[in-house]
């Protein structure tokens, strides 16, 4: 009997941490991606990420309705994007855009 109740605390404890440690995940940053925006048009952003060689990548995400837009830290619109702009995409899926963070460039001049 001590067997059986040694084991079901063993078995319980193992359920409870596995559950633990899987809820810690939900918690992790999503990934993002980050780069020189190239263009944004026709609902599509494209925009040049460092490569894993040392060369650029281009990222392409689409973007729909549900996709949030700031610009400078301030509420925007798809149509404030141009090119030049340091952005910061965190995607929905493989290549939806659920957010766009993007910055001016510095102004040049005096």
């Amino acid at each position: 009997m001590r067997f059986h109740t040694l084991l079901l605390c063993c078995l319980t404890a193992a359920v409870l941490c596995s559950v633990t440690v899987a809820g810690d995940k939900k918690d992790s940053k999503p990934k993002t991606y980050s780069g020189t925006l190239i263009k944004a048009r026709e609902n599509t952003i494209v925009f040049n990420t460092p490569g894993d060689n040392g060369a650029d990548a281009h990222r392409i995400f689409y973007v729909n309705k549900d996709t949030t837009v700031t610009v400078d830290g301030k509420p925007a619109t798809f149509n404030d994007l141009f090119q030049g702009m340091q952005v910061t995409v965190t995607p929905k899926g493989s290549n939806i855009a659920k957010s766009i963070d993007a910055t001016s460039p510095p102004k040049k001049g005096w």
